[in-house]
């Protein structure tokens, strides 16, 4: 189903740099996890789906971790289930492959993103592309389940940063008193 695109050179691989193709925190982990489920399918090997899920509860801890991986878990089983053609993806153990994005990997990401941003004209779209012309209902189904997902970690994140934030501190008053 997939073919990992490493070369020992890292050269010559059409790849657009991550930090260039704007994604989020949440929407980084979940191109990690895209990859190392990928690995999972393309060796037919229990260690992408080992890794994604230990990487998943090391970041968003064992209560998010978990619905985040099933979450993202879904729209690739969408994707496999639905596209004919292999899938390149970056090896994410790598430290220069990581780095970039290939075209296949931001092609789901775009799914994900529409999803995220409720543009249902879009993530038809994206989806239907993504699978070849198939019929992207899964597709679509599994990146609007996803998006819900990111969003309650997103919300929770925000609210255990605002948290940690301390007020301002008061001027001090002067000799006479005054602040």
């Amino acid at each position: 189903m997939h073919d990992n695109h490493h070369s020992p050179g890292h050269a010559g691989v059409p790849a657009t740099p991550v930090v260039h193709c704007g994604y989020d925190w949440l929407e980084t982990l979940a191109l990690e996890q895209v990859r190392w489920l990928c690995i999972g399918y393309g060796k037919n090997s229990c260690l992408g789906w080992e890794t994604a899920i230990a990487r998943a509860e090391l970041i968003l801890g064992e209560e998010r971790g978990p619905l985040f991986f099933a979450a993202i878990s879904r729209v690739m089983a969408a994707i496999r289930g639905g596209r004919r053609s292999p899938l390149a993806y970056s090896d994410p153990a790598c430290p220069v492959c990581s780095r970039s994005v290939l075209d296949p990997e931001r092609a789901i990401m775009r799914v994900i993103r529409a999803a995220r941003r409720r543009d249902g004209t879009a993530l038809d779209s994206y989806a239907f592309l993504m699978l070849e012309g198939q019929n992207p209902a899964d597709l679509t189904s599994a990146a609007r389940r996803l998006a819900v997902v990111m969003e309650r970690i997103e919300a929770e994140q925000q609210a255990i940063n605002r948290s940690w934030q301390r007020p301002a501190p008061r001027p001090l008053p002067d000799a006479a008193g005054r602040s």
